[in-house]
C-alpha cells in the first residue's frame, strides 16, 4: 500500500481483493478501436460496447457530431448510452431507459482527471497520471476502484470495492478507456 497524498494512490486492501468486483475491458483489436467486450473475473462477457450515431444530430454540445457510446448488457440487451452534453466542458451523461443516471466530466486538458457522478453515490475523481499503468478512482479519502493497464493499451483490468454498483461505474470506465484509447 501507498502513502496517502493527492497525487499517489491507495491500493485495495486484502478483503477488497478477495470480494471485490473485477472486470477486463478489451477493445476489440480487429475493428476500428470503438468497439469492444467487459468480461467478468470468469472470463465471460459481461458487456459489448461500441458506437452509434447521435439521433440528436450536431449542436452547440455537440459541434462535431460525435456518436454515442453504447454499453449492452450481453444477456438482457439492455443498454447504458453515454452521450456528449457539453463542448466545453467536456460533460457526458450516462442514460438507461428509465433516464440520466448520472454523468462523465474531463477536468483536465491532458485528458487524464475525470469526475463520474452516478445518482445515489458521491462523485468518485478518477486519476490516470501520466507515464503510468496504475489508475483509480476515490470519493473524499478513499479509494473505491482501481485500474491497470495491460497486457497492452487496449486492455483494462478493473476492480471495484464491494457494494458498489458496477454497470454505471464500469460503462463510464469503458467509455473513458475507450477515449484514453482513440483520442490520446
Amino acid at each position: 500500500m501507498m502513502n496517502r497524498s493527492r497525487n499517489r494512490m491507495v491500493g485495495p486492501d486484502e478483503d477488497c481483493i478477495a470480494r471485490g468486483a473485477k472486470f477486463t475491458c478489451q477493445i476489440d483489436r480487429q475493428g476500428d478501436g470503438h468497439n469492444g467486450v467487459v468480461r467478468d473475473k470468469d472470463g465471460e462477457i459481461r458487456w459489448r460496447y461500441g458506437v452509434r450515431m447521435n439521433d440528436l444530430g450536431r449542436s452547440w454540445a455537440n459541434p462535431f457530431n460525435k456518436k454515442d457510446f453504447v454499453v449492452a448488457d450481453s444477456k438482457t440487451g439492455e443498454e447504458i448510452v453515454i452521450r456528449r452534453r457539453s463542448f466545453f466542458p467536456p460533460r457526458f451523461a450516462i442514460m438507461d431507459a428509465r433516464g440520466v443516471r448520472g454523468t462523465v466530466c474531463m477536468v483536465s486538458i491532458l485528458r487524464n482527471r475525470y469526475t463520474i457522478n452516478v445518482q445515489g453515490r458521491r462523485p468518485w475523481r478518477f486519476r490516470m497520471p501520466l507515464f503510468t499503468v496504475y489508475f483509480w478512482g476515490e470519493t473524499g479519502e478513499s479509494s473505491e476502484f482501481w485500474v491497470i493497464v495491460g497486457p497492452s493499451k487496449m486492455d483494462w483490468s478493473i476492480l471495484i470495492k464491494c457494494g458498489i454498483e458496477d454497470q454505471p461505474l464500469v460503462a463510464a470506465l469503458s467509455f473513458i478507456h475507450n477515449e484514453w484509447w482513440n483520442y490520446s
